[in-house]
């Protein structure tokens, strides 16, 4: 029940596994869990893959988020989120409506921004993210993509995050 735990519980074994890191995705996650339907595992890779591959900033377009929740903002909240889940603090105090995260390397800083996509809007009210000179916004009726923004951002790894 706790995800935290889980995961790590997951990764100890993982890495105990001779070649988990080229043989088969499935394979080596039955060796890890030894689920009473070994072949399961393979109707979730390409998903796996393409939240891994889009959280480790490797697919910064990977998925985004159509936000008609109207989530009041809680900023404090996103940061606090941000600190947790993420392990990237702010790197100036929250303000009412604008958090700054400054990533460790520019792939954290795509993973934050996806996860800024994807989680944020509904739980914190998060309407945009921006990054260097891109930015994406929240809309009510089309899926947004990021565009150019005329942000003065500098570093690719610096992630200032609005909520309503």
């Amino acid at each position: 029940m706790d995800p935290y735990y889980a995961t790590g519980k997951f990764y100890d074994a993982l890495v105990k596994i001779k070649d988990w890191e080229t043989d088969d995705i499935n394979d080596v996650a039955q060796k890890v869990q030894r689920s009473g339907h070994p072949e399961a595992y393979r109707d979730h890779e390409a998903d796996g893959r393409v939240l891994a591959s889009t959280l480790t900033g490797q697919s910064p377009a990977g998925f985004s988020c159509l936000d008609r929740s109207g989530t009041s903002g809680r900023c404090q909240g996103a940061a606090q989120f941000h600190a947790a889940d993420v392990r990237q603090r702010s790197t100036t105090p929250p303000t009412d409506s604008v958090i700054t995260i400054r990533a460790s390397s520019e792939p954290t800083s795509l993973g934050v921004r996806a996860l800024c996509r994807g989680q944020c809007p509904v739980s914190y009210g998060v309407t945009t993210v921006t990054i260097g000179n891109r930015s994406w916004q929240t809309q009510d009726f089309n899926l947004p993509d990021w565009q150019e923004s005329d942000s003065n951002a500098e570093e690719s790894s610096a992630c200032e995050i609005t909520v309503r």
